[in-house]
Protein backbone atom coordinates (compact mmCIF):
# COMPACT_ATOMS: atom_id res chain seq x y z
CA UNK A 1 0.00 0.00 0.00
CA UNK A 2 1.05 3.54 -0.61
CA UNK A 3 0.22 6.64 -2.61
CA UNK A 4 1.77 7.90 -5.82
CA UNK A 5 2.58 11.53 -6.50
CA UNK A 6 4.67 13.48 -8.97
CA UNK A 7 6.99 16.14 -7.60
CA UNK A 8 7.28 18.92 -10.18
CA UNK A 9 10.23 21.25 -9.87
CA UNK A 10 11.10 23.55 -12.76
CA UNK A 11 11.02 21.34 -15.86
CA UNK A 12 11.82 18.16 -13.90
CA UNK A 13 9.22 15.63 -12.74
CA UNK A 14 10.05 13.01 -10.09
CA UNK A 15 7.60 10.17 -9.51
CA UNK A 16 7.34 9.32 -5.81
CA UNK A 17 5.62 6.54 -3.94
CA UNK A 18 4.66 7.71 -0.45
CA UNK A 19 4.75 4.85 2.06
CA UNK A 20 4.30 6.65 5.34
CA UNK A 21 2.94 10.02 6.40
CA UNK A 22 1.63 11.58 9.58
CA UNK A 23 -1.09 14.19 9.81
CA UNK A 24 -0.46 17.00 12.29
CA UNK A 25 -3.56 19.01 13.10
CA UNK A 26 -2.18 22.49 13.54
CA UNK A 27 -2.78 26.03 12.36
CA UNK A 28 -0.55 27.56 9.70
CA UNK A 29 -0.52 30.39 7.16
CA UNK A 30 0.42 28.30 4.09
CA UNK A 31 -1.97 27.86 1.16
CA UNK A 32 -3.50 24.39 0.86
CA UNK A 33 -1.28 22.17 -1.27
CA UNK A 34 1.96 24.07 -0.57
CA UNK A 35 5.04 21.89 -0.05
CA UNK A 36 7.01 22.87 3.04
CA UNK A 37 10.60 21.73 3.43
CA UNK A 38 12.09 22.24 6.88
CA UNK A 39 15.81 22.10 6.16
CA UNK A 40 17.09 18.55 5.76
CA UNK A 41 14.66 16.79 8.09
CA UNK A 42 10.99 17.31 7.24
CA UNK A 43 8.86 17.41 4.12
CA UNK A 44 5.23 18.39 4.62
CA UNK A 45 2.19 19.22 2.55
CA UNK A 46 -0.11 21.99 3.78
CA UNK A 47 -3.70 20.87 4.32
CA UNK A 48 -6.73 22.95 5.17
CA UNK A 49 -6.68 21.71 8.77
CA UNK A 50 -3.00 20.97 9.34
CA UNK A 51 0.11 19.47 7.77
CA UNK A 52 0.79 16.06 6.25
CA UNK A 53 4.39 15.14 7.07
CA UNK A 54 5.83 12.61 4.61
CA UNK A 55 8.18 10.30 6.51
CA UNK A 56 8.98 7.48 4.05
CA UNK A 57 9.03 7.57 0.26
CA UNK A 58 10.51 5.95 -2.80
CA UNK A 59 11.69 7.55 -6.04
CA UNK A 60 10.65 5.48 -9.07
CA UNK A 61 13.35 2.88 -9.72
CA UNK A 62 15.12 3.48 -6.39
CA UNK A 63 14.97 1.98 -2.89
CA UNK A 64 12.47 3.00 -0.23
CA UNK A 65 14.01 5.63 2.06
CA UNK A 66 13.35 7.96 4.94
CA UNK A 67 12.41 11.47 3.84
CA UNK A 68 15.49 12.92 5.55
CA UNK A 69 17.67 10.75 3.26
CA UNK A 70 15.79 12.02 0.20
CA UNK A 71 16.26 15.61 1.35
CA UNK A 72 20.05 15.14 1.64
CA UNK A 73 20.22 14.80 -2.14
CA UNK A 74 17.37 17.08 -3.26
CA UNK A 75 17.50 20.88 -3.23
CA UNK A 76 14.14 22.58 -2.82
CA UNK A 77 13.76 25.94 -4.54
CA UNK A 78 10.34 26.85 -3.15
CA UNK A 79 8.31 26.50 -6.35
CA UNK A 80 7.77 22.73 -6.26
CA UNK A 81 4.32 21.17 -6.48
CA UNK A 82 2.91 17.68 -5.94
CA UNK A 83 0.44 16.37 -8.49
Amino acid sequence: PGSWATLVTGNQQIVLKIFEATKNTTTHNHPTGKIICDGKKKLSLALKDGLLEITQLQIAGKKRMATRDFLCGFKFQGNETLI
